[in-house]
């Protein structure tokens, strides 16, 4: 899964449940979701995103919306959730 970019409204069907980190949390994300890009909250630098009923929380100096995120580290797993990464 490391290196595989999603874009806003992008249907995704991974199978299983898999943990995220969102905002230095790990968070359960279903196994299947739309992603839908939310805004960015200037006052933390964080862009939010829905994935499905959960929100994810990127960490982020640039307020531009993004074009898309990445993962880019974790197994998916409670220990070691997926990272993400904005991509501008």
């Amino acid at each position: 899964m490391i290196g595989t970019t999603l874009k806003d409204g992008d249907n995704v069907n991974i199978g299983y449940d898999v943990y995220v980190n969102s905002y230095g949390a790990p968070a359960i994300m279903s196994k299947n979701f739309t992603l839908r890009y939310s805004g960015y909250n200037s006052n933390l630098g964080l862009h939010d995103y829905q994935m499905g009923s959960k929100s994810l929380r990127i960490r982020d100096d640039n307020g531009d919306k993004p074009t898309a995120i990445t993962i880019t580290g974790g197994s998916g797993t409670a220990l070691d959730p997926y990272t993400f990464t904005v991509v501008h």
